[in-house]
């Protein structure tokens, strides 16, 4: 949020539920509550949890896996819960689809030798959004 009064968000996870509490200023949001499924991911709206789902997945060049996934931040505070396939397309890139039930999004992933994220992509209906970690010195110095 860029402008106004923030939201506040608190999320917990005990007994294999996820609850999500909210305010805004002195209004508070009612709590959402979401069971979490056997093996589903929890993600967030950053790229670092890219590298968790690889190193999670233990994906084969050439093999890929679905998931239940369980996110929040991406249009609200709110949770919600997306199907997600990630594939393993060489040894250092992975591509991957978000089903979010209204839309689509898709992306790509490159890695370095460690599983450290290089480069991904996020491509959604209305744009796409590209991360690249630069190196310090030269390309040898990631």
């Amino acid at each position: 949020m860029l402008r106004g009064e923030p939201i506040e968000a608190t999320y917990t996870a005990a007994d294999g539920v996820i609850t999500a509490s909210a305010r805004q200023g002195n209004e508070t949001f009612p709590v959402q509550t979401i069971e979490l499924e056997e093996n589903m991911l929890v993600m967030g709206p950053a790229t670092a949890t890219d590298f968790a789902f690889i190193g999670a997945a233990g994906l084969s060049v050439g093999e890929g896996r679905s998931f239940r996934a369980l996110g929040f931040g991406f249009s609200s505070w709110r949770m919600s819960v997306f199907d997600y396939t990630l594939t393993r397309v060489e040894a250092e890139s992975y591509t991957y689809t978000l089903a979010t039930g209204a839309s689509e999004f898709t992306g790509e992933i490159w890695t370095d030798p460690n599983g450290l994220i290089r480069k991904t992509t996020l491509k959604m209906p209305m744009g796409t959004i590209t991360v690249v970690l630069e190196p310090k010195d030269d390309e040898d110095d990631w």
